[in-house]
């Protein structure tokens, strides 16, 4: 049997599929669940309907990236893990989430370079509860509560964007909460953030 260490991922697959390159699975969690500890999940083109839980990958780390980009690759849901993982992703674009775009949480560690989150129902970003990110060449916008959401973690931004979130209560960019906090910005432009209470 298949057992990876690439995994393939095409709106025109199969979850009765292998994950090889020419027998590519439909969704994306289907890999997952298939994928092991530093495998690799590849995806084609096109739109994905799903949410996306990682939290089986527990004290293990595993890479998602696209084949062409965020502006070709599109995820419609959300991006979870609640326990110590290691998460990389590039090139996609994550949007209409119920919810959080990203929720890192719980011990969780997320890398990601060339991601675009928008139009999530709350946070664009939550990053919770000793948890930490590393988002590089990315832009988070038109969230509907702030774009980051950061408690009791560290997040590092370099060359990205968050612009025209909305949040009607504080801090409609980037909110960050907690005593063990840190928040790192490098070349980061936060502008036409709205929020209610400031």
């Amino acid at each position: 049997p298949y057992n990876g260490p690439k995994w393939y991922v095409s709106p025109d697959g199969n979850d009765l599929n292998v994950g090889k390159s020419n027998q590519p699975f439909k969704t994306i969690q289907t890999a997952i669940n298939a994928a092991n500890h530093q495998d690799t999940i590849i995806v084609s083109n096109g739109t994905y309907t799903e949410d996306l839980n990682f939290s089986q990958f527990a004290n293990k780390s595993i890479v998602l990236k696209s084949i062409n980009g965020a502006a070709s690759t599109i995820l419609k849901g959300t991006i979870y893990a609640e326990v110590a993982v290691d998460i990389n992703v590039f090139d996609l674009t994550i949007e209409d989430s119920q919810g959080y775009g990203i929720d890192c949480n719980d011990g969780c560690t997320f890398i990601g370079s060339d991601i675009t989150v928008r139009k999530a129902t709350q946070a664009g970003i939550h990053v919770g509860n000793k948890s930490n990110m590393t988002l590089s060449d990315s832009r988070i916008h038109n969230n509907g509560a702030m774009g980051i959401y950061i408690s009791d973690s560290e997040v590092i931004l370099n060359n990205s964007k968050v612009d025209s979130n909305y949040f009607d209560g504080n801090g409609a960019g980037i909110y960050a909460s907690g005593g063990t906090t840190n928040l790192t910005l490098n070349n980061v432009e936060v502008k036409n953030n709205k929020s209610i209470q400031g």
